[in-house]
């Protein structure tokens, strides 16, 4: 069995078993087309093409909050594909600006396709009945840190910085949405009962930001009970305003910092109607 046919065994698995997995590899037959990240770091008249396109959708001319959304939807589709098969069964896919591609609908971020001949490093190596994989802890340190410093130092902190300068969207504001995403994907990865002492790991580094330069992640949204709702539970609360709001008839997100108790209440209820 040759390497790629491999992943993509262990893969269709996680699909299988309900796990959001937005990509494709280059070397795929009936890949979609995409656009590299490294042609936006390169490209400010096509960054700027993008965000008009997405504020147009969104009947807006505000391009900071389309650059928020564009950033939003990219850094979703980008850490679930890199930090689900880390934290699940061990599989670590190095990407890079230059040989990862945004596949758009509708103008937005929907999956990536990782190319390059250095994407795949088995974190720890593979059980070899792919059909009884069971959740584990990394024993390679080192090897997850290549993964997470290529996907937030290589690929989404440039974007990031990148998109600050062009439409003088704060920094914080993004890493707020990585940040926001990453609560919400070890939330449910660290409940599972098969992988949620691997994801457990990987959540320390993840969220304190260990062998990468990102603000810590954990700073930029708390966790808290909240009882206004029936069953109480527990919800995140953003550190900074994604400008969802700022779309015409769009009403705040449900982890918004500038909604009072009673607003989050009734987003929340609706949320899960």
């Amino acid at each position: 069995m040759n390497e790629l046919h491999q992943q993509l065994k262990v893969l269709e698995r996680l699909r299988e078993e309900g796990m959001r997995l937005p990509f494709q590899f280059a070397e795929e037959a009936d890949r979609a087309e995409g656009v590299a990240i490294g042609r936006l770091l390169r490209d400010p008249a096509l960054l700027h093409e993008l965000m008009h396109k997405v504020a147009q959708q969104m009947q807006s001319d505000n391009l900071v909050a389309a650059a928020s959304l564009f950033q939003k939807r990219l850094a979703s589709v980008l850490l679930a594909s890199v930090l689900t098969p880390l934290s699940t069964v061990g599989l670590g896919l190095i990407v890079d600006a230059d040989t990862t591609e945004i596949v758009l609908v509708d103008n937005m971020p929907a999956s990536v396709i990782l190319g390059g001949k250095q994407q795949l490093l088995l974190v720890n190596r593979l059980p070899q009945d792919v059909q009884n994989l069971g959740g584990h802890v990394h024993d390679d340190l080192a090897a997850v840190q290549h993964v997470l410093k290529a996907v937030f130092d290589n690929t989404l902190g440039p974007l990031i910085y990148q998109i600050a300068s062009e439409f003088n969207l704060s920094p914080k504001v993004m890493w707020g949405n990585v940040g926001n995403f990453v609560g919400y994907l070890y939330g449910e990865l660290c409940e599972h009962a098969i992988y949620k002492h691997g994801a457990a790991a990987d959540k320390e580094l993840v969220f304190n930001s260990v062998g990468f330069t990102a603000p810590p992640l954990a700073e930029t949204f708390r966790e808290e009970w909240f009882e206004e709702i029936t069953p109480a539970r527990k919800i995140r609360v953003r550190n900074s305003c994604c400008l969802w709001n700022q779309f015409p008839g769009n009403k705040s997100c449900t982890t918004c910092p500038l909604v009072c108790s009673a607003e989050r209440a009734e987003l929340l209820t609706a949320y899960h109607a």
